[in-house]
């Protein structure tokens, strides 16, 4: 299981039935050419946002004070990935959250038709799911379970930030819209985290779970996906 920060943070983030988790941010109202930047070859000065590329053997330690502790990030397949969070023993705890994905200011506001397409996660590069895709889900602090996937946008040149909306659907109950500012890199994004619906049953071996994603003046996307839901009983 590779994503141990995940299970004492993301209570900071989750509301609702389905939650885009964000962090981070940069007034990503700029070219697009800005925004493809190279992989990090050295430690960088601030800390990375998972999924962002890297390059070499990289291991990094970030203060996150407030007694919290050091947070080690590693370059692991061409991309940052967070290890365990770091946590206080003052009384009551508390745990450092990561940025798990980028939020943005100054989202496009015009309109162009262009292809959106969601894809899986990682450092590879981008590639659209395929129709009933299988897709292990992961879980985060209180139970929270989720999936995560990357959008894309192309022929939307110049554009580095959008609004997003993303819903999520199982045997007919949809969860409400999840509207957000997301930072485009080369049209690409980086992790985003999405919470799963309820009712979700561990005891059956795959759920259907459909995904819509409308980017605002850009166009929209769906895909049905197939969740391994046995995962589920060993995560929870």
């Amino acid at each position: 299981m590779r994503t141990p920060w995940l299970l004492s943070s993301l209570f900071l983030f989750a509301c609702g039935d389905a939650t885009v988790l964000l962090d981070g941010g940069v007034d990503a109202n700029v070219d697009a050419a800005i925004l493809c930047e190279s992989p990090d070859t050295v430690c960088p000065e601030a800390q990375p946002v998972a999924g962002a590329p890297c390059e070499g053997d990289l291991s990094c330690d970030y203060d996150q004070g407030r007694s919290l502790g050091i947070w080690t990030y590693t370059c692991e397949s061409g991309a940052w990935e967070p290890g365990a969070a770091p946590c206080s023993e003052l009384p009551g705890g508390g745990c450092a959250a990561p940025p798990l994905a980028e939020r943005c200011r100054s989202p496009f506001a015009g309109s162009m038709p262009v292809t959106v397409s969601i894809g899986p996660a990682g450092a590879a590069a981008f590639r659209a799911f395929e129709a009933n895709e299988m897709v292990e889900p992961i879980t985060g602090g209180q139970g929270l379970s989720m999936i995560e996937l990357r959008l894309a946008i192309e022929g939307a040149d110049g554009v580095g930030c959008a609004t997003t909306s993303i819903t999520l659907e199982h045997e007919g109950t949809r969860t409400d819209p999840v509207v957000s500012d997301l930072e485009f890199h080369c049209g690409e994004t980086r992790r985003v985290f999405v919470i799963l619906p309820g009712g979700l049953d561990c005891s059956e071996p795959t759920a259907d779970i459909g995904v819509d994603v409308e980017v605002t003046g850009l166009g929209t996307v769906h895909v049905d996906l197939v969740l391994d839901t046995s995962m589920l009983c060993l995560l929870g």
